[in-house]
């Protein structure tokens, strides 16, 4: 696990991160800019504001990543308990 995120880190972030300026990397929303509407974009929740459009994409990143992490954990399982299986079926 730490190779792949070295490896990330080397190939993928640190590049794009070399190529940014400072005030680009530094960048932080002005505190009405959360406040504003999400704009057309975003229809038909354009008069919403865009601090609630990032707080939703928020939680869809953390539900769906918590479902990814369950199906990989699921599939882990169930390979190790069919390797199992004939093993204790044996046993019987």
């Amino acid at each position: 696990m730490a190779e792949q995120l070295d490896w990330h880190w080397r190939h993928q972030l640190r590049p794009w991160l070399d190529g940014l300026t400072d005030d680009e990397y530094f960048w932080e929303p002005a505190p009405d800019d959360l406040a504003r509407p999400s704009g057309p974009a975003e229809a038909p929740y354009e008069d919403f504001p865009l601090g609630a459009l990032a707080l939703h994409i928020n939680r869809e990143v953390i539900h769906h990543g918590a479902e990814i992490a369950l199906l990989r954990d699921l599939y882990l399982q169930g390979r190790e308990r069919a390797w199992r299986a004939p093993a204790l079926a044996q046993a019987r």
